[in-house]
């Protein structure tokens, strides 16, 4: 647990508002779960801090039938502390006081944290009834979001409240990626403190014009950037209408396009060039996109997407980069030089993908050539004459039994391929059987452990679900407290994520349907550097081959291993099966 330091409470010179700012900026659900609780705890702390909070009390509330409010039962004072809590520095002041003594353990969790996401602490100064005032970060909203995965039966509003008392941060609980802070609000309480500050104030003399300054320059700044909203969005729109259904082809979630999530950093100017090059490159995929009716046109066809498919694979992710904030380099994306070499994994997988012949293997050669044959010699009337000397007989017994070793090689791969085979056919088996019955489901048991939860769908759905846990996982010994989730994933990546990689019912936002189905989040953003240094935990074999496990489901972020878990898997098109080849509380990382 991370150690809070009180010994510089209000020693530097950032600004500062009255406690009651945070109550203010604060919904009224927050505003009354705090004081509720606070008045709660009141007779659990020290005798200082229960008088402070029954003082200021009797001042803001009356009630009808008790000599002084503070003796009345909480449910008749209640409404009128949130009421006068926003506008009250004293009563904020007592109610954050008893609240926040009385959240140890909730302190000690936000703590660590912010101590892990290299935030620093900044505790409010109680004497003085002040708390710190600073600008939100995406650091501090996805500390804020793991710290609310990993504590999800603790009370949300008061999770937001200790993050805004220890950040200094007081628009912590809004969410950019949905509606965005209340700037009006935000604003006009600016002007009410500015408007309260004494005029023999020094901010007036040197933070106040400075911050002017900075203000004129900051809408400057933004009135360049609008300048180039429109065209970026006209290109956007232009791209998601032309070539809707390749986009849906290539997984890409045009929903997420959203220009307020640009980096300013990063400029429009850089979105612009990725949408442009993204647009060249559907653009000369398009008329090859179909199967072509010869086969000669075909594998000329199939040429061509071995060359465009990885290009507008990275070209989409290097966009999809920019709007979800990832900031990747000119030489990881492979943008504005035009050459581009995937990685060896997905090169692999591309080539085995669009290869015309499905026979050729790394070196090129076919996998049915053998040794030569031999042909014996005859001589001029016909007859066959053994001229084989001792070394050539010792030559032709090598040769024999090099063709003999060739030909149990192919007789191991054609029996794998047998297997493999008779796996497609079970699956698809199973694919016909949920076509004609897609609601037919049979009851589930309760499942108590995730080994359980594991072993059930081995048994209900040995034609979806391949099971290859590699020496990492640790399914059986996992202390996660949801197996129900588990086993709710499991059927997901059984039923739906199964049935889509077949084709049938394809679908659009993968993370979305998850979440529906499970509780849990979808991710394929294993990062190619640490799958490759934790090899073992990133990867399975199933039948000599090594499948690279790209996707993983999964919940919470923290060490504690009942409340986090991953779930890594991988589609296997030989066997047209949902690979599974981890399940446990987190995968080898270099932070781990």
């Amino acid at each position: 647990m991370a150690t809070l330091d009180t010994s510089n409470l209000g020693a530097d010179d950032a600004p500062k508002a009255p406690l009651s700012f945070l109550f203010y900026l604060m919904g009224p659900e927050s505003c009354q779960a705090v004081t509720e609780y606070a008045l709660a705890a009141r007779h659990r702390v020290s005798a200082e801090l229960r008088d402070g909070l029954d003082r200021a009390v009797n001042i803001a509330a009356r009630v009808s039938g008790f000599r002084s409010a503070s003796l009345a039962p909480p449910a008749y004072i209640l409404p009128q502390l949130c009421e006068a809590i926003p506008h009250s520095a004293d009563l904020a002041a007592a109610v954050t006081r008893v609240w926040y003594e009385r959240q140890e353990e909730l302190r000690d969790i936000v703590a660590a944290e912010l101590e892990r996401s290299k935030i620093a602490l900044t505790l409010p100064s109680f004497p003085a009834g002040e708390v710190r005032v600073g600008a939100a970060t995406r650091s501090v909203y996805e500390a804020l979001q793991r710290c609310r995965e990993a504590n999800p039966d603790t009370d949300r509003n008061q999770v937001v409240f200790m993050f805004q008392l220890l950040t200094g941060i007081s628009d912590v609980d809004l969410n950019p990626e949905e509606e965005g802070p209340v700037i009006a609000d935000l604003l006009d309480s600016t002007l009410l403190a500015l408007a309260a500050l004494p005029a023999t104030g020094s901010e007036w003399d040197e933070a106040i014009p400075e911050f002017s300054r900075s203000l004129a320059d900051l809408v400057e700044q933004k009135q360049e950037q609008r300048k180039l909203v429109g065209p970026l969005r006209e290109l956007l729109d232009s791209i998601s209408g032309e070539h809707a259904d390749l986009l849906a082809f290539f997984q890409c979630d045009t929903s997420a396009w959203l220009l307020a999530d640009v980096d300013p950093a990063f400029s429009f100017q850089r979105a612009q060039e990725h949408g442009e090059s993204l647009r060249g490159l559907l653009a000369q995929y398009a008329p090859i996109h179909e199967r072509a009716p010869v086969v000669v046109e075909e594998m000329e066809r199939a040429r061509q997407r071995l060359q465009l498919v990885p290009r507008i694979i990275e070209s989409t992710g290097a966009l999809n980069g920019l709007f979800s904030g990832e900031e990747r380099s000119e030489a990881e994306q492979g943008m504005g030089t035009g050459e581009y070499e995937p990685d060896p994994v997905c090169r692999k997988e591309v080539e085995a993908a669009f290869d015309p012949s499905g026979k050729t293997d790394a070196g090129g050669q076919n996998e049915l050539s053998g040794p030569p044959t031999l042909v014996p010699a005859c001589d001029i009337e016909g007859h066959l004459l053994l001229r084989l000397t001792c070394e050539d007989l010792e030559q032709e017994n090598e040769d024999l039994e090099h063709e003999n070793d060739g030909l149990k090689a192919q007789v191991k791969e054609l029996e794998q391929k047998l297997h493999e085979s008779r796996s497609q056919e079970e699956s698809l088996r199973w694919a016909v059987a949920y076509r004609d019955n897609p609601g037919e489901t049979e009851e589930v048991p309760q499942v108590e452990t995730v080994g359980e939860a594991v072993q059930l769908a081995k048994e209900r759905y040995p034609g979806q679900l391949l099971f290859e846990l590699n020496a990492d996982s640790d399914a059986d010994g996992s202390l996660f407290k949801w197996p129900d989730q588990v086993w709710n994933a499991l059927c997901w990546l059984a039923t739906e994520y199964f049935t889509s990689h077949l084709g049938d019912h394809p679908i659009p936002n993968l993370d979305e349907a998850c979440r529906q189905a499970c509780g849990m989040w979808y991710k394929t953003s294993q990062h190619e550097t640490t799958m490759t240094q934790f090899r073992e935990s990133y990867t399975t074999r199933v039948n000599g081959r090594v499948i690279w496990l790209g996707e993983h489901i999964g919940k919470g972020n923290s060490f504690d291993p009942r409340r986090t878990i991953r779930i890594a898997f991988d589609w296997d098109r030989q066997l047209q099966k949902v690979i599974i080849g981890y399940i446990g509380q987190h995968q080898r990382t270099a932070a781990t």
